[in-house]
C-alpha cells in the first residue's frame, strides 16, 4: 500500500493577522514592536500545522523585541509536536528583528542545508533536507523568493541545480510571482508539476493572486490539495496530500 505524506506551506507574516489593506498602514508598527495578539496567533497557527507531516514556513522571527524574544520556529515545532526542525535566519537586525524561515518534519531528516540565494539585496535563502532512504531520498525545499523578475529567475535556476540529482522532489514556499510568470520561466524544464493549480493565496482576506506554490517531481502523485481559508496572516496556507512511490520507506 502506498504511503501518504501530508505537506503544507505557509507564509505566516511573523504571526501578524491581517483582514484588510489598512493593516499594512495602521498595524505596520507590529513589524517592529511586540503585540499580545501575536502569541495568540502563533498558538492558532500551531493548531493549523499539527495534522501535517512536513511544513514549510516563511516570514518568521528567530527571537527579537517584536516577537518578545520567542523563536517562532522553535515555538511552532514544540507546540505542534514536530521532532525535527531546520531554521534559516536570512536577515539579522539583532534585538530588533531576525527574519527567518522554518522547515518542520515528523520524520528523521538527513543532509539538511541552508543556502543564500543570488540577489542584489541580501536576505533571501533556501532550506533543504532529505527524508527516507539515503540512496533514493525525498528531497524537500523551502523557498522565499525575491520580488524582482531577474532575481527570481536566477534564484529558481539555483534551486533547479540543487534538485537535479534527485528523483523525488518537493519544492514549496512563497515564490512572489504569478503562475504565468512561473510558467514563462520554466527553469525546471517540466521536471516538476504544480500540486495545486489556479489557487489564490494572497491577500488572505480577499485572495486575488497565487504567490505560494507546491511543486512535485513526476514520481509523486497528488491525492488531495488546496488552500485553507484562514485569517492568521496576509497569505493563505497551501496543502497537499502526496502519494509516495511504491516501496518508498520513511523512518
Amino acid at each position: 500500500m502506498s504511503q501518504i505524506l501530508k505537506i503544507l506551506t505557509y507564509n505566516i507574516q511573523v504571526a501578524m493577522p491581517s483582514d484588510g489593506i489598512r493593516h499594512y498602514i495602521m498595524h505596520s508598527w507590529h513589524h517592529l514592536f511586540p503585540h499580545p495578539r501575536r502569541n495568540r496567533n502563533l498558538l492558532a497557527i500551531a493548531e493549523v500545522i499539527k495534522p501535517f507531516d512536513i511544513v514549510a514556513l516563511q516570514e518568521l522571527d528567530a527571537g527579537s523585541i517584536r516577537s518578545r524574544y520567542i523563536n517562532q520556529v522553535d515555538f511552532l515545532a514544540e507546540e505542534a509536536a514536530f521532532p525535527f526542525a531546520e531554521q534559516q535566519t536570512t536577515r539579522n537586525f539583532g534585538p530588533f528583528a531576525r527574519h527567518s524561515k522554518g522547515l518542520l518534519s515528523r520524520f528523521l531528516i538527513h543532509n539538511a542545508n541552508h543556502y543564500v540565494l543570488p540577489s542584489k539585496l541580501p536576505g533571501r535563502g533556501v532550506t533543504t533536507f532529505c527524508i527516507g532512504s539515503k540512496n533514493a531520498p525525498l528531497f524537500i525545499v523551502n523557498v522565499h523568493l525575491s520580488l524582482g523578475p531577474k532575481s527570481q529567475s536566477e534564484q529558481l535556476g539555483f534551486i533547479r541545480d540543487l534538485t537535479e540529482k534527485y528523483e523525488h522532489v518537493i519544492v514549496m514556499g512563497d515564490f512572489n510571482m504569478s503562475p504565468s510568470q512561473l510558467g514563462e520561466l520554466d527553469v525546471f524544464k517540466n521536471r516538476l508539476n504544480l500540486a495545486v493549480s489556479d489557487a489564490l493565496t494572497y491577500p488572505s482576506w480577499k485572495p486575488k493572486k497565487q504567490l505560494d506554490y507546491i511543486l512535485l517531481s513526476h514520481s509523486l502523485k497528488v491525492q488531495k490539495a488546496g488552500v485553507l481559508n484562514l485569517p492568521y496572516s496576509d497569505h493563505l496556507p497551501m496543502f497537499a496530500e502526496i502519494i509516495l512511490p511504491n516501496g518508498f520507506e520513511i523512518e
